[in-house]
């Protein structure tokens, strides 16, 4: 039953830059039924490429501090302006000064905190610091949204949280706009011949492990002509490009940047790759399955194996492996017949990423009592 008046959400993130939370929380902010929730969204920074795309009926508030580590204050005041029912931060780094917010001002309202990537981050000074605060702070929060089962269970194990707490929601990732985005034609010469094109999409970061992409893409040369088209942009991308001169596969290899569209390059791809070391729940992958892509994805935590069936509508590799990643291209691109299979399961395996079902299951648990809480 919708509550006679909309209650008041505030969402909470550091900006709207080209990630896949960022997405997920312009999503939210479309198509959140408003006869039941009045949407407004704080920003550390008011900027970011998805900032235009923010409606125009949610108002939009800058904290104005210098970094995560100075939000706490400026984000209480603006709570205890607001009055509002839920704040919900949907990003892991503002997830602590929100439940600072909670624990030292103890302002009304349900508080909501989303862990959206694997929490198993390695095990530097920097990591174990973070992982105590998590642990100190995550259990204060109303609820904890995880974006995969397996991440639900690493806050479960690792932070304390009862049990009763913690949520899986599916980000909404797939809508009608997608669909008609990804009919249109993708103007890149890569696209207009008959040779086959290989698609990655992503920050250049460490962390998507592109170089391993290059090196697999190499061996995929040694055996077959094609082209390599790697959409995003970041820190490593001059890196990339130097690795490309190295192996010699400059010529083949195109970098287009970040594209605020990529699923028509991910409709008419032979073979999207998924390449990463970790993720959360990959956005990009189950964009890329949604669009009709034939998908090799690295099996790393967490997100891929509850997306992909290996051998069903889909291929995991091992983290890492460029061999095994240029066998499983290879089988793509050499068994027409077992691409296109792929391509026709793949959007029937992501439909819980659809717009309004995935928007339930981010709000759906707000009205379940807790027991034990």
């Amino acid at each position: 039953m919708k509550p006679s008046l909309p209650q008041r959400v505030l969402f909470v993130r550091p900006s709207l830059g080209q990630g896949g939370a960022d997405r997920v929380t312009i999503q939210l902010l479309k198509h959140l039924d408003r006869d039941a929730y009045q949407p407004e969204l704080a920003l550390i920074h008011t900027s970011g490429v998805f900032l235009d795309d923010v409606p125009k009926d949610v108002p939009v508030h800058s904290l104005g501090a210098r970094n995560l580590w100075f939000t706490t204050r400026p984000l209480a005041k603006l709570i205890k302006k607001g009055e509002y029912d839920v704040i919900y931060s949907t990003s892991t780094g503002t997830n602590i000064p929100t439940c600072l917010v909670k624990w030292f001002y103890r302002l009304p309202g349900t508080y909501v905190i989303s862990e959206r990537n694997t929490v198993d981050r390695g095990d530097g000074i920097k990591q174990r610091l973070l992982a105590t605060l998590k642990k100190t702070l995550y259990r204060r929060a109303d609820w904890v949204t995880a974006v995969s089962e397996a991440i639900r269970k690493q806050i479960l194990d690792q932070f304390s949280v009862a049990p009763n707490k913690a949520v899986v929601v599916h980000n909404p990732l797939i809508d009608d706009a997608l669909h008609m985005a990804k009919q249109q034609s993708v103007e890149h010469p890569y696209f207009e011949g008959d040779t086959p094109v290989i698609l990655a999409a992503g920050r250049m970061v460490d962390a998507k492990n592109f170089t391993m992409l290059m090196e697999a893409f190499k061996l995929v040369l040694d055996n077959q002509d094609a082209r390599l088209c790697i959409l995003g942009d970041g820190p490593k991308l001059d890196q990339l490009k130097k690795q490309a001169c190295d192996l010699g596969i400059e010529s083949k290899v195109a970098f287009p940047g970040f594209d605020k569209n990529p699923y028509k390059f991910m409709s008419a791809c032979d073979v999207f790759v998924l390449s990463s070391n970790f993720e959360g729940m990959p956005g990009v992958l189950v964009q890329a399955l949604a669009s009709g892509a034939a998908c090799v994805a690295t099996d790393c935590p967490t997100g891929p194996n509850e997306l992909i069936e290996h051998g069903e509508n889909g291929f995991l590799v091992p983290v890492g492996n460029a061999e095994i990643t240029a066998q499983r291209i290879l089988d793509l691109l050499e068994e027409p017949k077992l691409r296109e299979s792929f391509k026709s399961k793949s959007p029937g395996s992501v439909q819980r990423f659809e717009t309004q079902t995935a928007i339930e299951s981010y709000f759906s648990f707000l009205g379940t009592q807790q027991i034990n809480a």
